[in-house]
C-alpha cells in the first residue's frame, strides 16, 4: 500500500485487506493467505479517487468488508465487499458539521456497525444493526477523538483524559 504506511487493515476468513494513508492512491492491499504476500486489489472503492484521505476498512470476520471514506467535508460514504477487491456503495451519510476523520467499527458478538466522523471538538456517532442498510439518527460525543473509541459486545466504549465510558447499547450515555 503507498503513501508511507496504512490506516486500518482487516480480515475475514483467510482474505485480508489493508488501506494506505495516501488519499491520492485509494488501492486497496489484498492478502489471500491470510496475510502472507499482499498484492493491489483488483477494484476500487465506490467515491474512493473523491475521498479526503484514505479512510477505514473493518469486517465482520466472516463475510464482509466495509470500508468508510468522507467527502466535500460533510459526505460520509460507506462501502462493502465480500472478497476485499469488488466493492458496492452501502450509504451516503451526511453530517451537519465539518468531517475531518472517520473510523468504521464493528462488533462479532452482535454485528453493531458504527462510523464515527471526527468534527473539530466533537465525535459524531451512528449505528447499524443491519449491516449497514440503515443508520441511527446521529449522537455527539464532546470532547472525544476517533483514537479513543471502540466497539465490543454491542456496546460503544470510549476514552476521554482518565475516563472510560461505554453506551448502554441504545444511546450515548
Amino acid at each position: 500500500v503507498t503513501g508511507g504506511g496504512i490506516t486500518s487493515v482487516a480480515g475475514i476468513t483467510g482474505v485480508f485487506c489493508a488501506v494506505g494513508l495516501e488519499a491520492t492512491d485509494p488501492a486497496f492491499a489484498r492478502s489471500v493467505d491470510n496475510g502472507v504476500l499482499w498484492t493491489a486489489a483488483a477494484g476500487t472503492v465506490p467515491n474512493a479517487a473523491t475521498h479526503t484521505d484514505a479512510g477505514w476498512i473493518t469486517s465482520d470476520g466472516a463475510a464482509a468488508f466495509y470500508h468508510a471514506g468522507y467527502r466535500a467535508s460533510v459526505t460520509c460514504d460507506i462501502a462493502t465487499s465480500a472478497d476485499g477487491s469488488t466493492w458496492t456503495g452501502l450509504a451516503t451519510l451526511t453530517s451537519a458539521l465539518t468531517i475531518s476523520g472517520v473510523k468504521l467499527m464493528h462488533c462479532d458478538r452482535t454485528d453493531l456497525l458504527v462510523v464515527a466522523m471526527q468534527h473539530s471538538t466533537n465525535v459524531e456517532v451512528r449505528a447499524s444493526t443491519d449491516a449497514g442498510a440503515t443508520w441511527s439518527e446521529p449522537e455527539y460525543l464532546q470532547g472525544f477523538v476517533l483514537a479513543g473509541l471502540g466497539v465490543s459486545g454491542g456496546r460503544l466504549f470510549g476514552s476521554k483524559g482518565a475516563r472510560l465510558y461505554a453506551s448502554d447499547g441504545v444511546g450515548s450515555e
